[in-house]
């Protein structure tokens, strides 16, 4: 079998409000391309990212040391039913990113994916922090949503690990 993916803690941790089923689902459709698309191995790291600045977001970074893309191909990636491998050798029906980008939005979070041909991809989930106390005296406008949440809770970026 392959190795675990290796935890990159930043050390940067933050609340985050999300719906836990939806996550769970979301990191599990990234961590499984990460290793279906290394076929030859390599590492799958996961980092957990701090808010960047006074950002409303925190992040988990899944990155993988396997086939890339090109940019026209990440251009689609979140399509319904694409799939970056035309070869039809690597499994899949071309659904998990469109889940995963349509879950982060639900939950007022984004999606960001780096990759390069033959040396691999990053793909970042940013997750709507929890306010806390400071958040609270200085109020920020609310995100919209367009559809309920099945499970929201609030966690902790290291409560992932």
């Amino acid at each position: 079998g392959r190795e675990v993916p290796r935890i990159e803690n930043t050390g940067q941790h933050c609340r985050i409000l999300v719906d836990v089923n939806a996550t769970r689902q979301a990191l599990l459709n990234v961590l499984s391309n990460a290793y279906k698309y290394s076929p030859c191995g390599g590492d799958v790291t996961i980092e957990l990212n701090g808010p960047p600045g006074a950002s409303t977001l925190c992040g988990v970074t899944v990155r993988d040391q396997g086939i890339g893309m090109t940019p026209e191909q990440l251009n689609h990636v979140g399509e319904r039913f694409y799939r970056a491998d035309k070869s039809g050798s690597i499994p899949g029906t071309g659904l998990g990113m469109a889940i995963v980008s349509g879950s982060l939005t639900l939950m007022g979070g984004a999606l960001d994916i780096t990759s390069e041909p033959n040396v691999g991809t990053a793909v970042t989930l940013w997750f709507p922090r929890a306010l806390s106390l400071t958040d609270l005296q200085n109020p920020q406008p609310e995100p919209e949503f367009d559809a309920e949440l099945d499970d929201p809770q609030s966690l902790t970026t290291g409560d992932l690990t």
